[in-house]
């Protein structure tokens, strides 16, 4: 062995001092604080954009409005229902088109508060099993063309109504059913199974937490058309009748996900 291999140094090693240790934790709860405080301005900031779109909304100048439902807006809840988990007893009408407002209210265990479409406030339904819903009279649709737009988002698969007739029998003119009639059919209907307009669409674990736009409108000129996110997805104009025995209508009976906005107008857009 030579003088130069027994000069060399071992390397020198040590364990991380506590003095070491706890600066770089302090470190990572400073960078983990920066991250919560980035998602919290993000989600402020989605808030107020959502909450400016819609009180710069065209709907109320419409005067065909019959029924908006809106979460972004301050007084569509009540005030001590405005958190997430809360149970939702009503859900409040917005819209001043100068007719009369539509009574919203809940049946059974009710809907719940939430805040999970794009971090948009939204109203959760089935927690509580299907007697937790909503429920309004819908006799306003009777006798009438109509267009009714709907934010949703389910949350599993198979059939899974966002609105659904709680009265009435299978004629094809008073029973409103609008939704999921399988994990890959979305049913337009007004009674009996002769009476639904089909659009397909792609099955929830291809687009799980993914939130679709429906628009449903009815004429008694022109028929049926369906659209999704946009864009058309079915029409029949050979359906042309009118609702005329609709009553009691269930929001969210039956069905498994989350709404963020309705509106429905005595018009077809």
């Amino acid at each position: 062995m030579t003088n130069k291999d027994i000069n060399r140094k071992p390397h020198s090693r040590r364990a991380f001092s506590l003095y070491e240790v706890a600066v770089v934790i302090v470190i990572i709860g400073i960078f983990i604080s920066g991250i919560i405080a980035a998602d919290k301005m993000v989600s402020k900031f989605r808030l107020a954009a959502a909450k400016t779109l819609a009180t710069s909304s065209p709907i109320n100048s419409i005067k065909e409005t019959a029924l908006w439902l809106e979460t972004s807006l301050d007084n569509g809840f009540n005030p001590s229902e405005e958190e997430d988990g809360a149970t939702v007893s009503l859900w409040k009408d917005q819209q001043n088109s100068g007719n009369p407002k539509v009574n919203v209210v809940a049946v059974g265990g009710g809907p719940t508060y939430a805040n999970t479409i794009n971090r948009v406030h939204a109203v959760e339904f089935g927690k509580s099993g299907s007697a937790g819903y909503l429920q309004f009279n819908a006799s306003f649709l009777n006798k009438t063309d109509y267009t009714i737009i709907i934010l949703e988002k389910r949350k599993t698969a198979g059939a899974n109504y966002f609105l659904k007739s709680i009265d009435g029998s299978n004629a094809d003119d008073d029973k409103l059913n609008l939704g999921y009639l399988d994990d890959n059919t979305v049913v337009h209907s007004q009674g009996g199974v002769s009476y639904n307009r089909d659009s397909k669409v792609s099955g929830y674990s291809d687009s799980k937490d993914k939130p679709r736009l429906f628009t449903f409108t009815q004429s008694s000129v022109e028929g049926s058309k369906t659209y999704i996110n946009g864009s058309l997805a079915a029409e029949d104009a050979t359906k042309t009748a009118q609702l005329s025995g609709l009553t009691n209508i269930g929001l969210g009976k039956g069905y498994t996900g989350e709404i963020g906005e309705i509106a429905i107008f005595t018009k077809a857009l």
